[in-house]
């Protein structure tokens, strides 16, 4: 499929560090070479830019530029790269809209059409980095969590059995979190595996309009996937305005199918889809040329970003999402053990977020033994231990109360007007309550 090969296209150019080595030498870039770039340019955008009228006054703007010489004093590759995008980008913002000064990609597609695959360098790069794939963990509560930076293609040797491992890794938990944060979009076969473990039916995702072959291309849920789906699994994902491109299109599609619920910052506003093209030895360009369509909403998320279901800075966004799984986790519990563990957890995670500071003094005068527990301090924290059990630590939600870690009883602690510490509260469970008195 052409949409694939354009995405594999891109996501190279945008992952993979093509600046020159310092033993290459810089190109002679002339007023001629300048113009010759600008024609190039234009006639990609007349010919291929996903909105025709659009096309026509961005390269008009091109041309002007070029005649008034706003080029002429730009020598260095990269600056002169700059300059282009700036002007591609200032007549409607599309952020998608880029050249790039790029020879060794350049070598390297040029390779891959004479050899009709990817070049070995090429793949090299995306495995060091494992295709994006930098964290899969099972949180507190067997709730998973998965970062991921980009959608490389399923083509590309290891990368579908990669996601796949992933996806298995992720299977049998209570909740997943995927974390799209620093995810710059890629390819839509990726997209299609990762989305089809998380329904149990066929689903349209999402259409791409090619203005080049005027025709719509349909994405939908593959027909099978190696392991178990997770059809009834909650699912997070978290955004934030770096989340772009087809990372923007996957947590679009689970938005309109209202398969997640997305926690952090509107995203970058990039909907369209598009390829990689050779202006010359070392420079390229990225051109979108495929319109998103989403089948439900008939509409797309350019320039107004995927806005998220809870906005929150992306730097908290996990923090968020993960007890906002706890708490939908602990409503849909039907056993009491589980519904405690998991409500522990949460108390244990509001305490740690609360970061409240107790001066040392104060936890030393609440040290001492009440009936069968005791209350000691050790490396500057707190901790509560009952006879012959494992100690506790406790986290500060007041100067007065704590949470016990990993279990999530609060305990309270009783001083008398002078503020001698006479007892405490601990509260186990909801209608649990037991005093201690202190006895040393």
């Amino acid at each position: 499929m052409r949409v694939s090969t354009i995405v594999i296209g891109v996501v190279m150019l945008l992952t993979v560090n093509h600046r020159a080595s310092s033993a290459e030498e810089s190109p002679v870039i002339d007023k001629a070479v300048k113009s010759a770039m600008v024609d190039s340019i234009c006639l990609f955008l007349s010919q291929s830019y996903v909105f025709e009228d659009q096309g026509s006054k961005i390269a008009s703007h091109m041309r002007r530029q070029l005649k008034k010489g706003a080029y002429d004093g730009v020598s260095d590759p990269e600056e002169l790269a700059a300059a282009l995008t700036n002007d591609l980008q200032s007549i409607n913002n599309d952020r998608h809209l880029r050249v790039r000064y790029a020879p060794q990609f350049i070598a390297m597609a040029r390779r891959d059409t004479v050899e009709h695959a990817p070049d070995p360098e090429r793949i090299r790069a995306v495995q060091n980095d494992n295709f994006g794939f930098h964290k899969v963990e099972r949180l507190p509560g067997n709730i998973g969590y998965l970062d991921f930076r980009s959608f490389q293609s399923t083509l590309i040797p290891g990368a579908g059995q990669t996601a796949v491992a992933a996806m298995q890794f992720l299977a049998h938990s209570r909740a997943i979190i995927f974390d799209i944060r620093q995810n710059g979009g890629g390819n839509p076969e990726m997209i299609q595996l990762i989305s089809t473990y998380l329904f149990a039916e066929e689903q349209h995702l999402n259409d791409l309009r090619s203005r080049p072959e005027n025709f719509t291309h349909q994405f939908w849920t593959l027909s099978y996937v190696p392991g178990p789906r997770m059809p009834d699994t909650p699912v997070y994902v978290l955004t934030s305005n770096r989340t772009f491109s087809g990372a923007e299109e996957f947590a679009n599609n689970l938005k309109e199918l209202k398969r997640a619920t997305l926690v952090g910052e509107a995203t970058g506003g990039g909907a369209h889809a598009g390829q990689g093209m050779i202006i010359n030895d070392y420079f390229a360009m990225f051109m979108p040329t495929d319109e998103a369509i989403n089948p439900i909403s008939k509409s797309n998320w350019e320039g107004t970003g995927v806005i998220p279901h809870i906005a929150v800075p992306a730097d908290s966004a996990l923090d968020v999402a993960y007890l906002h799984a706890l708490k939908t986790l602990i409503d849909a519990a039907d056993d009491d053990d589980e519904r405690g563990e998991l409500a522990a957890l949460l108390a244990t995670k509001k305490a740690e977020l609360a970061s409240v500071e107790v001066p040392v003094e104060t936890l030393a005068g609440y040290q001492g033994t009440y009936g069968i527990r005791r209350v000691f301090l050790e490396d500057g924290s707190l901790y509560f231990q009952r006879e012959h059990s494992l100690k506790l630590k406790m986290l500060p939600i007041s100067p007065t109360s704590f949470i016990l870690e990993r279990v999530g009883g609060q305990v309270t602690f009783l001083p008398d007007d002078a503020g001698v510490v006479l007892g405490f509260e601990l509260i186990r469970a909801p209608g649990d309550t037991v005093r201690a008195i202190r006895t040393d």
